[in-house]
């Protein structure tokens, strides 16, 4: 049975059919942002029609979002949808069922279907987009907490100054405010770029990144000593980028080496890459459409 799939993050749209197997029979991206919701309903009724054989729309988002009502909780990058309940509001534009999923929890029931979780009971996804998603697998389930708002992993004291304001990053490697230029209103270097600086050396670029890269491993730390977990999977685009990945452990060996975690005696837990892609999104959209409709029909 076809499903259209929807991966709605800060930057673009994703889409794709796919069948109940998890293949994709068709894929692409709705570059931008959309500016409100009426914008956001056009084009997903757009998509919808492209696609009328399609039974079902399954829904990765870029918020905080109660997986059973579809209520959003924290909108995310879009404010528009602040305390909509999504599911219903896209029911009604499209015409058929809807079911929505956060998307760090959507990369999470990926990795641990298909990807490198696979094996692993107590462990979370660490997702690097336009700011940082998180996902739990506590005991080989998600965990949502008693509101649904467990995770909230970019805002958290211990990441929050990698993110908001001196270092974003999303999907495409552009680092939004990773400034290499020392100038009056400097304009921001994509990724690509970036990591070249950082392989040459550059002290400025080198110091930007040690910096997010101890605010992230802190953050494991902090996530660690409360939940003692097995593995953390780290995604989204960056994540292909084999420096991002070596920073990212490098600093957690380093975190590991302070003393006051020392103390706890901690386990640390191994840094894994995900190995679902681009498409881990996508998948675990789908993977909660049929659990959530699976619940339904008893």
């Amino acid at each position: 049975m076809k499903r259209l799939v929807l991966d709605v993050g800060g930057s673009a749209i994703k889409y794709a059919v796919m069948e109940d197997d998890l293949s994709l029979t068709e894929k692409g991206k709705l570059e931008g942002r959309q500016p409100d919701a009426a914008h956001f309903a056009d084009a997903v009724r757009g998509l919808r029609a492209r696609f009328p054989d399609a039974e079902g729309v399954a829904v990765s988002y870029c918020g905080e979002v109660d997986p059973l009502t579809g209520q959003v909780l924290a909108a995310g990058s879009y404010a528009c949808f602040d305390g909509v309940n999504l599911k219903a509001y896209l029911e009604k534009e499209l015409g058929t069922t809807v079911w929505v999923e956060k998307d760090a929890n959507c990369a999470a029931l990926a990795e641990a279907r298909l990807g490198v979780l696979r094996n692993e009971r107590f462990a979370a996804v660490l997702i690097f987009g336009t700011g940082m998603g998180c996902g739990l697998l506590l005991d080989g389930k998600l965990h949502y907490g008693a509101h649904c708002r467990s995770a909230l992993a970019t805002l958290a004291s211990t990441s929050r100054r990698a993110f908001v304001p001196k270092f974003r990053v999303d999907d495409s490697l552009r680092f939004w405010n990773g400034k290499i230029r020392r100038r009056p209103n400097p304009t921001g270097i994509d990724g690509i770029r970036f990591f070249r600086k950082v392989k040459g050396k550059n002290p400025f670029a080198l110091r930007r990144f040690h910096a997010f890269t101890r605010h992230v491993a802190r953050f494991i730390a902090d996530l660690q000593m409360t939940l003692d977990l097995e593995a953390i999977a780290i995604g989204g685009g960056v994540s292909a980028e084999p420096v991002f990945i070596s920073g990212i452990r490098e600093a957690v060996d380093r975190e590991w080496n302070n003393k006051w975690v020392k103390l706890t005696q901690t386990v640390k837990p191994e840094i894994k890459v995900c190995s679902t892609g681009n498409d881990a999104n996508l998948i675990g959209a789908l993977l909660h459409f049929r659990a959530m409709e699976s619940e339904r029909k008893g």
